[in-house]
């Protein structure tokens, strides 16, 4: 699992000692880390090769994300942008104590599942991270769909899939992923064969 770490550079020293705290709780998972203080994962060469072959950013594919939102800063803006967009796993963490004007809008709203905001202190950090990371196994990492394909489709099938997205939010292409994402999860020797592949 993929797994991206941010905080501001310009910390107070108490919060300064519990980013670097953070970070080697995070460096003992077994996630593979990235951070913008100076971690960067290793996605092996066929992974970068794909990601930057697609234009993709190193951010894009990542599975989950910690932030230390302490004291504004404009990445942070835009990392919670990207995990609310994204719907990816998101730890946010605020220092017990610290001026959070910044989050004020975000902390008064009901917040998605799939962000987590925590006020904490140091003591508290071990749990925090360890419950986390515990919920992110049970996660299922849903991939982003980035390969254009064309498709032919006899009538009878068109209808179908008209069919199936009338009433519904869903699109065409949507009920095709879901056909293909239910056949790949019955199908153990496809399975064993992309396991087998990504070592």
């Amino acid at each position: 699992m993929n797994l991206y770490f941010f905080a501001p550079e310009q910390l107070p020293t108490a919060q300064e000692e519990s980013v670097q705290e953070i970070l080697a709780l995070l460096k003992r998972a077994e996630v593979n880390l990235s951070s913008n203080r100076g971690d960067r994962v290793d996605l092996g060469t066929e992974s970068a090769q794909e990601i930057e072959s697609r234009g993709a950013t190193l951010l894009e594919a990542m599975h989950a994300l910690v932030l230390e939102a302490s004291i504004s800063d404009s990445q942070l803006g835009y990392l919670l942008a990207f995990a609310l967009t994204q719907k990816l796993p998101l730890l946010l963490l605020i220092a017990k104590g610290s001026d959070s004007a910044h989050l004020a809008t975000l902390t008064m709203n009901k917040l998605p599942k799939h962000i987590t905001l925590v006020w904490y202190t140091p003591e508290m950090l071990h749990g925090i991270i360890e419950k986390f990371l515990g919920q992110l196994a049970k996660v299922t990492i849903r991939e982003t769909p980035d390969i254009k394909f064309t498709l032919r489709l006899t009538r009878t099938e068109e209808r179908y899939l008209e069919y199936a997205t009338r009433g519904s939010k869903k699109r065409k292409a949507d009920i095709l992923r879901e056909l293909l994402d239910r056949d790949i999860t019955r199908d153990e020797q496809f399975r064993a064969w992309l396991k087998k592949r990504q070592q």
